[in-house]
């Protein structure tokens, strides 16, 4: 039966016409593949700079220098880093490092702060915060803001908010390490700490993820910009 169906020019052109249908999904789930390449190399020269800056937070705490001076500290480099790599000129996909210093930095600050706090804190007060850090979040979605705004979904809206998105995320890391349980609950759920686990890799497989939703229609589906 097979071999009468496979010697039918009608099968066969059914199968041409499928392998064409699909050879354009193919592709895009391969350059999707390849697309987030492009980040290993900002994260490998990082992790040629870490040490340096590993070392300026750890002179800075064995003087006991205060958070406010530290601070200044971080915001001179945030300015320094900003004019010497204009967020405006950043490219799609920059493998420069410096326009995504200020990410670095503002996680940096985020591990001296932590270590600074230990135990201590207002619960409630780091609970505000991260509430407040979230809805930010949901605000500057580009969907969100369209909404609220009246335009046109703009999904390159925020692309160069370096300073912004360093030091909203380093707000909730804090806030989820030393506010109340309520708020740490969601982060500690076994499936959130699992993507936290692999979350590089997971990030690397976002983009194909995407790319083969919108090969499937993805795009037309309720809610898809969210």
């Amino acid at each position: 039966m097979s071999l009468a169906r496979a010697s039918n020019p009608r099968y066969g052109k059914r199968r041409r016409m499928n392998a064409a249908m699909m050879a354009p999904s193919t592709l895009a789930l391969a350059f999707a593949l390849f697309w987030v390449l492009w980040s290993i190399r900002v994260e490998f020269k990082f992790y040629l700079w870490l040490p340096l800056m590993a070392l300026a937070l750890a002179w800075m705490a064995a003087r006991r220098w205060s958070l406010s001076a530290q601070g200044a500290v971080l915001l001179v480099a945030l300015a320094l880093a900003s004019l010497a790599w204009p967020p405006s000129a950043t490219g799609t996909n920059d493998v420069r490092l410096g326009p995504y210093l200020p990410l670095f930095l503002c996680g940096g600050a985020a591990a001296a702060v932590d270590l600074r706090l230990g135990h201590g804190g207002s619960a409630r007060a780091w609970g505000f915060a991260g509430l407040l850090a979230c809805a930010v979040f949901a605000l500057t979605l580009p969907e969100t803001w369209s909404l609220l705004s009246g335009g046109a979904v703009d999904h390159k809206l925020t692309h160069t908010w370096f300073v912004f998105f360093g030091a909203t995320w380093a707000t909730l890391l804090l806030a989820v390490l030393h506010g109340p349980r309520w708020l740490r609950a969601p982060f500690a759920w076994a499936p959130m700490r699992l993507l936290g686990v692999v979350s590089f890799s997971a990030y690397l497989w976002h983009m194909p993820v995407l790319f083969g939703m919108a090969a499937l229609g993805g795009r037309n589906w309720p809610l898809a910009g969210w």
